[in-house]
């Protein structure tokens, strides 16, 4: 949320300039940067009470998305690296639990990680992860789904880590009905190397982990 990123939504996505503004439903929100999920079919209760309960369904049968009970998320999570295998994971100071995830220990992503150690050694995370022109089409997309046709402007790195977040959860979880009630919590060394690929200025601020106040979801940025 840096001072230099566009407020200007005919030409950029929309940005808020804020650092001290709410975690909870701001710039991740529908109304926020692209509005990722604004276009997403909307359904009866019963309609999406069912399309939950087989998309649970399918993903207990195949693999979960993180093999972690809430009883694994110990604190000495934030104090050392123990629970990362592909030693890739990293710690901070303003870290949450939920963000001490290793790529090894998401089931779902077994299949991905055959032959490698790490989600980010795979081809497809730095050819749809990590492109900056596969990036920039995502954002088009988005825009032209709400009639924005301008030319995209420069695009900002932040904007670039949010449609990379985004990238990633629609590449790992394909299936799975995502939106504002069903997120993605990412790997810690996934999010680390999004990061250090689209970095924020010296001095820059990460919003980094987000639980939303409603339903628990986990949100990056």
């Amino acid at each position: 949320k840096m001072s230099d990123e566009s407020s200007d939504t005919d030409d950029t996505l929309s940005t808020n300039t804020s650092d001290e503004e709410s975690e909870g439903e701001s710039d991740l929100s529908d109304d926020g940067i692209g509005g990722f999920y604004g276009d997403e079919p909307e359904y009866s209760k019963e309609e999406f009470k069912k399309i939950l309960s087989e998309a649970k369904q399918k993903q207990e049968s195949s693999s979960s998305s993180s093999d972690r009970s809430d009883d694994d998320l110990d604190s000495s999570r934030l104090e050392n690296l123990h629970w990362c295998k592909c030693r890739k994971c990293v710690i901070g100071m303003d870290f949450a639990l939920e963000e001490c995830l290793c790529c090894q220990e998401c089931g779902i992503l077994a299949e991905k990680l055959q032959g490698i150690k790490c989600i980010t050694e795979h081809k497809g995370f730095n050819d749809y992860i990590l492109s900056p022109y596969a990036l920039e089409i995502t954002l088009i997309v988005k825009r032209r789904q709400k009639k924005i046709f301008k030319k995209l402007k420069k695009i900002t790195n932040r904007q670039y880590r949010y449609a990379a977040y985004h990238q990633y959860s629609y590449w790992t979880h394909y299936y799975e009905i995502l939106g504002r009630h069903k997120r993605v919590v990412i790997p810690s060394c996934a999010v680390k190397k999004i990061k250090d690929t689209f970095p924020e200025p010296i001095g820059g601020h990460y919003t980094g982990f987000k639980r939303a106040l409603a339903d628990n979801v986990i949100d990056h940025e």
